[in-house]
Order: C-alpha cells, then structure tokens, then sequence
C-alpha cells in the first residue's frame, strides 16, 4: 500500500523540493495567498465613490497593488459581453443610475444567470494574474470589487477566494441617501425609483441589494462622506485582517454578536432572531431570541430534552402559517357563499358562478397574499427575541430598561417596537431589515432614524459583522515578547492575513506530507517487481 502512494506521489510531482531542508510544513505556509478580494455593496447614493477613493488609499499605505473594478463597466464592454445584448438592454435615455440597472437586471435575464456579474470580475482578476505572471511580476493586491447586489454574487466570489474574500457593507440613513441622489441630479421621482429598484427589484433577476448586504463581514456608516472618518473605519479594518495588535470589539460589535449568539439557540420555523441588553459601559444584561415560552418563565432550550415543546417537536408544523392558510380556506368559502347570496337563482349567471367557482382557489390566494393577511404575526406560537429581553428582565433584574441600548440581528416588528418604547430604551440597533414592520408608520412620534435624544432612536449597526467577529477578535499568535515584555505590532500566526488562506487544494498539500513521510520516516523503497 505505501509502495503504491509513493509511485502516485511521485508520478503527481509536488511543490516539495526533494532536496531542500524545508519540512511540509513550512512548504506549505510559502503558499499562502497574499492577495485580498474585497467586495463592495451598498444601496444607491450611498457614497459609493468616496469609499473606494478612501480604500485605495488605506490598501496602498498597507502596501498593496490596488486593481479597482468597476461592474458597471464591465457590463457596458463587449469583451465581455455580446455587443448586441448591450445594446438591447442599455437604454442611453435613462437617468444613469435607472440605466445600470435595467443593463444589469437585463444582463442577468439574457444569460440566465443571477451570478453572471461577479463571473464578470473573476475573468477580470485572472485576466490581471495573467498579465502579472507573464511579466514576473510579484505583488500583493487587493482587487476591489464594484460592487455587488445579488447574493448569488457574493457566495461564488466565496467559493472561488475563500479567506481571502470581504465584503464590505456600506450603509447609511435614508435622507442622507436621498441628498446624495440629488446631488447627481436625479429628480424625486426617479429617486424612489432607483431605491425600490435597488432594494428588491420586481425582475426575478434584478437587484437584491438588501438581501446582499446582509451577508457583509464589515458594515461601515458613511452619512456625511467624511474621508478622515472614513479612512479611521476602514485602516481598522485592514488592521482586523493583518491581526494588528490591540485592536478589540466596540461596544456595538460585542452587543450584536451578543444577541447573534443567542439567536442561534432558537428552534423558530420562521427565522431565528436574537437581541442582546447592554448599558452604556457595555455591560451584557440580558439576551433573547424568538421561540416558545414555557411555564415557569423563560422559553424551551435544548436542556429541556422530553420537556422541549418547540414547534418542530410539538408537531413539526408552524402555527403561524397553519393558521393563516384556515383563514385562506375560510376566505374562498365566504366568497363562495357571498357570490351566492349576490347571484341568487338568476339562471343568466350560471356560467360566471361556475367560472369564478372553478378558481376561487386561486382567487383566494391572491386575496391572501396581496393583502396583508400573509404578513400577519398574531398566531405565531413563539416570542420575539426583543420581548425575550423585555421579559427576562423583568423576571431577572431590578435595573430596568430604561435609558438601555438593544441590539437585535433584525429590525423589529411593530408588536416589538410599541413594548421597545414603552419600556423607556434609548436605542434599537440592527442588522437585517423587516419589510413586515409597521413600527415607523404607527410610532413616528416615538421612534426616529435620526440622532435625536428625544425619542426611541432606531439605528443601522456598524462594525465588525458576527460572522467575522472570532477570527478579527482572537488572536493566532503571541501578543508580546517574552523575555522583554515588549508588544508585538501583529499577532497574526503566518504573518499575512488572520484568516489564512492557501493557494492549492488540500489534495496539493496531502501529496507534499505524504511523499516527504515516505522518504525520510517510512523510507519505503519499492522491489524490484514494482518498479517493472
């Protein structure tokens, strides 16, 4: 059997050096990849254009060759795409914003491909190693990407670069988003459009950019485009990546990834939701996440085992939407019976009460899902992650919420807010928005988007997403000299990026250990008969 590994590892060829010194190990660090993959999404107006000014220029200070890629470029260049498909779907006459995204959306259709445009930049960056390795050129490089709005996108530039991928969400509050639109002179019509096309386009293969972002490691705020500010967030973030040392989680980085946490301890069949209570000085006071409450006080855990009443072991049915579909059913039934009541015995009709009759299925489906029955909460079995937190300290603790911040891994819904505001929190911060919610419509004398004191102030996060928050915030390697005492600058383990990533497949790097154990430990040397 090691006779026969060894004649396939050899057959292979390996990156191993059968005369050098190096053992796999250190062969195998060589070939980390020293190159950064950054994506961009963010909504429309939302200060695109300063952001890659500002991250130029931070990844140029940190010593890398900066490949900046704009998909709307690529979109309009037929090297990549047909000429006639452009032309088809590229309407000059259109505000220039409304325009990229009908050839994007239009792209996107022709091709069948929701990921089509980030298969756009890939070409581009291999396009570039390309040129770079035929002229012997060895650099560092960050390629930004410009920018992103679908998550089929993002999870193929996942697949593909791994570690070496980020994304970065850029976020900001609505008027400022609305200002910044002006400014390119769009006008308020086309402005509404160009967000609600943005945000989820009616085209199966138009924009997700709301969907998209939540998938970010990093969110960075940027109201007023202030490029010292700016820069600050984003030399931090290269910092979070190389492992310099020093920097820990923010207030708001420690409450969300609090509150996501607790979120994946819920059993919900709609979706898992989790909230986290912190004061001021970051003190963690209480989290809560969406699931069913239990006699007693609290809700079902998995500690409960046979006790577990959750939804999924109850009946393994949601009686949220069991529910609403008998109130769907109940709906065809009344319209059955009320177009009986209308008709009556007028034989003229007949024929239309047995076309309508013969639909009314799908008469109330549209009833149903075009209204907002389908939106509605009230028979959902479990708490919401926000009323977790309002309970357990009212069970728990006699501080109270008042004057409190709240972070919560999505925007809560009106039931939530009206208790949010009643119970005196000062703040509400979140990550995924709730299209469901109606808190700002009803509470619009209590709740803000704004920094305003006065009222229940209703916050995008910024920071360090829960996703990246373990590898960003734990250190690989030491932190000081021990014999002096000194500080390291990085404390990252192989002296690139936090989260490491290799240049070849694990199947490489099997054949590199296994030929190198074969010849200095094993020292299998095969018979003559093997060698025939």
């Amino acid at each position: 059997m090691a006779i026969a590994l060894k004649k396939e590892v050899q057959k292979k060829g390996s990156l191993l050096d059968s005369n050098s010194n190096e053992s796999p190990m250190q062969t195998i660090i060589t070939r980390q990849s020293p190159d950064l993959f950054i994506g961009l999404c963010g909504f429309a107006g939302c200060g695109m254009k300063t952001v890659n000014s500002v991250l130029s220029k931070v990844a140029k200070s940190w010593n890398y060759d900066v490949v900046h890629i704009r998909i709307s470029d690529l979109m309009q260049d037929p090297l990549y795409f047909e000429k006639k498909v452009i032309e088809e779907n590229d309407d000059l006459n259109k505000e220039r914003h409304i325009r990229m995204q009908k050839l994007a959306n239009g792209l996107r259709r022709h091709y069948k491909k929701k990921e089509l445009l980030a298969e756009a930049a890939i070409t581009y960056i291999k396009s570039d190693k390309v040129k770079k390795e035929d002229k012997s050129v060895k650099t560092k490089t960050v390629y930004i990407i410009d920018q992103l709005k679908r998550p089929e996108e993002i999870e193929l530039l996942r697949i593909i670069y791994q570690h070496n991928f980020y994304l970065i969400g850029i976020v900001r509050d609505p008027e400022h988003t609305v200002r910044n639109l002006k400014e390119d002179d769009s006008s308020l019509e086309d402005i509404y459009n160009i967000i609600n096309v943005d945000d989820k386009s009616d085209d199966d293969f138009g924009q997700r950019t709301s969907k998209a972002i939540l998938d970010s490691d990093v969110f960075i705020k940027n109201n007023q485009s202030q490029k010292n500010n700016l820069e600050k967030k984003i030399n931090r973030f290269f910092g979070l990546i190389h492992g310099q040392n020093g920097l820990t989680p923010t207030i708001a980085e420690k409450g969300m990834y609090s509150a996501y946490a607790a979120s994946l301890q819920s059993a919900c069949l709609s979706r898992q939701v989790g909230a986290a209570l912190l004061d001021d000085e970051g003190n963690l006071l209480a989290v809560g996440k969406n699931d069913v409450p239990k006699s007693g006080g609290g809700l079902y855990i998995s500690d409960d085992g046979d006790n577990d009443h959750r939804c999924v072991y109850k009946s393994g049915k949601c009686y949220n939407i069991a529910t609403k579909l008998k109130i769907k059913k109940r709906i065809a039934d009344i319209l059955i019976d009320e177009l009986k009541n209308n008709i009556g015995s007028d034989s003229n009709l007949d024929f239309l009460f047995k076309k309508i009759s013969n639909n009314i299925d799908s008469i109330a489906d549209a009833v149903y899902s075009k209204s907002k029955i389908s939106s509605v909460m009230e028979y959902s079995r479990s708490i919401h992650a926000e009323m977790d937190v309002i309970t357990t300290m009212a069970r728990k603790s006699s501080e109270g919420t008042k004057g409190k911040t709240l972070y919560t891994t999505t925007y809560p819904c009106h039931n939530c807010a009206r208790h949010i505001v009643s119970s005196g929190m000062k703040k509400v911060i979140y990550i995924e928005p709730f299209d469901k919610s109606l808190a700002l419509d009803l509470h619009d004398d209590a709740i803000t988007t704004t920094e305003d004191p006065s009222r229940v102030i209703f916050s995008k996060f910024e920071g360090v997403a829960p996703r990246r928050y373990n590898k960003f915030f734990m250190p690989t390697d030491e932190r000081k000299d021990e014999v002096t005492g000194e500080a390291y600058s990085f404390n990252v383990k192989y002296k690139r990026h936090i989260d490491v990533q290799f240049l070849d497949s694990y199947r490489t790097y099997e054949d590199i250990v296994a030929q190198r154990f074969l010849k200095d430990v094993a020292k299998v040397e095969p018979k003559q008969d093997d060698l025939i």
